[in-house]
């Protein structure tokens, strides 16, 4: 199984490699089969969760009693400040092409 929750059931909605929804009954620490990887982040039912190792290698997250959805998402370390320097340098590079091309 992709999730595993001891003790309650747990069922994957979506799995794709950016990002994880998962639907079930709790108490327990809910394991993901996904390595624990910096850029991660969860919600349990909409609030931010904190992510923990499991197993020596996988993904777990905690969730409440009763019914719960767990989404993760990955989000690169450093993307928006990749994305910023892009788009610098993307203006840079328009603004000196268009003086080579008046002079």
């Amino acid at each position: 199984s992709l999730a595993r929750l001891p003790g309650g059931a747990a069922v994957v909605l979506s799995a794709r490699p950016e990002s994880w929804s998962v639907r079930g009954a709790g108490p327990g620490p809910l394991t993901l089969a996904v390595p624990e990887f910096p850029g991660w982040g969860a919600w349990v039912n909409g609030a931010p969760a904190r992510t923990r190792v499991a197993d020596g290698l996988f993904m777990a997250v905690d969730v409440p009693s009763g019914p719960f959805r767990a989404d993760f998402r990955y989000e690169p370390p450093g993307w928006t400040l990749l994305c910023l320097w892009g788009a610098a340098a993307w203006m840079f590079w328009a603004r000196a092409g268009r003086r080579v091309l008046t002079a």
